[in-house]
């Protein structure tokens, strides 16, 4: 991929995930009140959270953690055209926060990749990672919060996104 192709593909993005975080959420109004759903995907901004080290998993943990959802950010998108940086990259879920990258995780080849081709470009780039610890501990409530959010933002290296944005970095 060249630079320029490269800095088109990271400007729809960041297009798309701009427009998301500004959208105001539909809402369905009820003659009753109805409990906050703390897990309302509209409610999460990942670019707001704090963000780690993408290699947070390398260093010593207490436990193996705890329930969470984890956006993995390039927080120097540096696209030429506008000032919309940081970029969503990877939205994923886990019950065990320091364990989850520590083994074989499809998104660290891609994170690794994508920082191959910024790096051949001369282009920098900053990956971190931020955590949304609110998270419920049951799976299927967790994964039903995670398709959400990769639906609402589109992260690109979520596969249910690559037919949106393309899977550039699966297979360098």
């Amino acid at each position: 991929m060249s630079a320029a192709s490269l800095q088109i593909w990271k400007e729809a993005i960041a297009n798309y995930q701009h427009s998301a975080l500004s959208a105001s959420p539909t809402t369905q109004t009820s003659l009753f009140e109805l409990p906050v759903n703390y897990c309302d995907p509209d409610a999460i901004n990942p670019f707001a959270l704090s963000f780690h080290p993408a290699e947070f998993y390398r260093l010593p943990a207490m436990d193996s953690g705890d329930a969470c959802i984890y956006f993995v950010i390039d927080r120097l998108a540096s696209i030429p055209k506008t000032t919309r940086s940081p970029i969503l990259l990877y939205i994923g879920e886990t019950c065990r926060s320091s364990k989850r990258w520590q083994g074989v995780h499809d998104c660290k080849r891609y994170v690794t990749n994508y920082r191959e081709l910024h790096h051949t470009h001369s282009i920098p780039t900053q990956i971190v990672m931020s955590f949304w610890w609110d998270a419920p501990s049951k799976s299927s409530q967790r994964q039903k919060l995670e398709r959400s959010l990769i639906t609402k933002w589109r992260s690109p290296f979520n596969k249910e996104n690559w037919q949106t944005w393309g899977t550039t970095f699966f297979a360098l």
